[in-house]
């Protein structure tokens, strides 16, 4: 639940900038936003696998695996990775279809995958005997039946939302605005429950501008030969990705280096995440507050 949460957050977050767009007839706007979706799909995609791998067993222990339960669990995990990015585009792409009105797709497609999935469990399991790894192999190949059917009604000449080769490359203003909706979301959660939150995210927003090399370039620290803790702290805030662009655009005109661009969308995903998640966890209890 918590690997396929990252895709149900990432689609959550586009679809509804992809929609904006739509009604305001920007299809080149929509063509960008479905785009970038898909490539901070694929980079979430990358740094999830990379975690799993490197720190598969430390996390399932976390998560409650015991001694003697760990080795089945790693293997699931194991199987389980190699539908991660099916298993994720699912999710984006089930949003993407909803925004455009795909309901009965998006539930055609989860019926199937749902229908399959038992069938092959039953299979593999009672059938082939493969037990744990045959219920891993049969929710991945089911997942990619389902990222399938949805990836084919996505990419329909009459989808609104279709994937397009030259909307992929990461766009700083849909990147931004991906972020701009998870700290809407965190801060509109907060708001409700407290009412001072308004004011003191003014106080919050006045010390991020100082503390974010806006008026100043970090050259001014390293030059001075400031500790190394304190460039990492300013090299940390987030805003100091989306400003390095700004600045390379505007300033020295020349293009972000990769690793400013992949951060940025990394604090997208990051900021959207816990967005939507704290604003999924709380929701329902908004009207008592309000």
């Amino acid at each position: 639940a918590v690997i396929q949460s990252f895709g149900a957050y990432l689609g959550a977050g586009c679809a509804p900038l992809a929609g904006i767009r739509l009604g305001a007839r920007d299809m080149r706007g929509v063509q960008v936003a479905v785009g970038n979706a898909a490539t901070l799909l694929v980079l979430v995609t990358v740094v999830e696998l990379a975690l799993c791998l490197l720190f598969g067993g430390p996390l399932l222990s976390a998560f409650g695996a015991s001694p003697d339960t760990l080795p089945f669990a790693q293997l699931y995990l194991n199987i389980y990775l190699i539908g991660l990015p099916f298993i994720l585009a699912t999710h984006v792409f089930s949003m993407l279809l909803l925004g455009q009105g795909g309901s009965k797709e998006v539930l055609k497609a989860n019926v199937t995958s749902s229908l399959l999935n038992v069938a092959l469990d039953a299979l593999f399991i009672m059938g082939f005997g493969w037990g744990i790894a045959g219920a891993a192999s049969a929710t991945v190949i089911a997942e990619l039946v389902c990222v399938t059917m949805l990836g084919l009604r996505l990419q329909r000449p009459d989808s609104a939302f279709r994937i397009r080769r030259d909307a992929l490359k990461l766009q700083v203003e849909t990147v931004r605005r991906i972020f701009s909706i998870g700290i809407g979301l965190f801060i509109g959660a907060l708001a409700v429950f407290f009412r001072d939150m308004i004011h003191l995210w003014s106080v919050v927003l006045t010390a991020w501008t100082y503390l974010t090399p806006i008026f100043w370039d970090l050259s001014l620290l390293t030059n001075s030969n400031a500790p190394r803790i304190v460039v990492w702290i300013v090299k940390a805030n987030p805003m100091y990705n989306y400003l390095e662009i700004m600045r390379s655009a505007f300033v020295y005109q020349n293009n972000p280096s990769v690793t400013v661009l992949a951060l940025a969308a990394i604090w997208a995903v990051i900021a959207l995440v816990i967005g939507i998640a704290v604003f999924k966890k709380t929701e329902h209890k908004f009207i008592l507050y309000i």
